[in-house]
């Protein structure tokens, strides 16, 4: 579980052109913001064992950080059709890896 995570946060830092250590760094600038919140969202629709904690855990966050941020990017998904296109793109990414590597 902790790899497919980890390999989300990669591919969204690799989208965003963050790098990791960003990602997680206590920073509000608005692109790394989206960034480690649609990241938040991604674990938690393709890791379906984790939970709050745990991803809070892995960005150094509380779990009430975790739960607004999947709340906010699910939201954005209805209203933003640029947050929708990057949400699409990004678990295209994620999904189509796993069954290139199945």
């Amino acid at each position: 579980m902790k790899d497919k995570s980890n390999e989300i946060i990669n591919v969204v830092c690799s989208h965003f052109g963050i790098t990791d250590e960003q990602i997680k760094a206590n920073t509000r600038k608005a692109y790394i913001v989206l960034a480690r919140q649609m990241a938040m969202y991604l674990i938690y629709e393709n890791c379906k064992l984790m939970t709050h904690e745990n991803i809070a855990d892995i960005f150094y966050r509380d779990r009430c950080i975790v739960y607004h941020s999947i709340n906010k990017i699910k939201d954005l998904k209805k209203v933003s059709r640029e947050v929708k296109e990057i949400y699409s793109e990004l678990n295209y990414k994620i999904n189509y890896k796993d069954a290139k590597t199945a």
